[in-house]
């Protein structure tokens, strides 16, 4: 191979010395900043989930294991300006091996005829809901239910008991349950 890139620090631990004495270039995308904002108190724990401890653990883990992956690399790729920062901050990487190369998608393809496929649905999917916001997205849901007529939510994806008893008083207390 002329280059190695791995698009996920997460997904590079098979990386060892042996690849790096071939001279080969080894590149790595960091995708996610969670790690960074765990410290040890778990009462300070910085995201909203029903299993604090198990978190805490994984994403102290995930730490650790990635200051050994980064070490490894000739060169890595942050997906945010933010997200090289907290890099810069918690790892040992010269700022010359990090650049910033943003994700995009061009949307225009999604976009239908003027009265084809117009629907008021919001569609969410996703794990680990509590953390990637679907409370925000119920409390977000009041505004948007006032200004367009008719719109439905769909959550799709695995709830825990606490979850879902914190999404049931949500709809409770602003009768949301005909929009979801």
């Amino acid at each position: 191979f002329g280059l190695v890139h791995v698009l996920d620090v997460n997904d590079s631990h098979f990386v060892n010395g042996e690849m790096k004495k071939t001279g080969v270039p080894l590149i790595v995308s960091v995708n996610d900043y969670y790690c960074f904002d765990v410290c040890l108190n778990i009462f300070n724990f910085p995201y909203r989930t029903s299993h604090v401890l198990l978190r805490l653990l994984h994403y102290r883990a995930q730490r650790l294991l990635n200051r050994y992956a980064l070490s490894k690399f000739d060169f890595v790729v942050a997906n945010t300006r933010y997200l090289k920062k907290r890099l810069l901050e918690h790892y040992p990487i010269p700022e010359e091996k990090i650049s910033v190369i943003h994700r995009g998608k061009d949307v225009s393809r999604y976009f239908a005829e003027e009265g084809k496929y117009m629907s008021a649905r919001v569609l969410f999917v996703g794990s680990n809901m509590e953390r990637k916001g679907v409370l925000d997205l119920i409390r977000a849901s009041r505004e948007i239910i006032k200004k367009v007529e008719g719109v439905k939510f769909v959550i799709v994806g695995n709830r825990g008991v606490k979850l879902r008893a914190q999404i049931a008083r949500l709809f409770e207390k602003d009768c949301l349950q005909r929009n979801f």
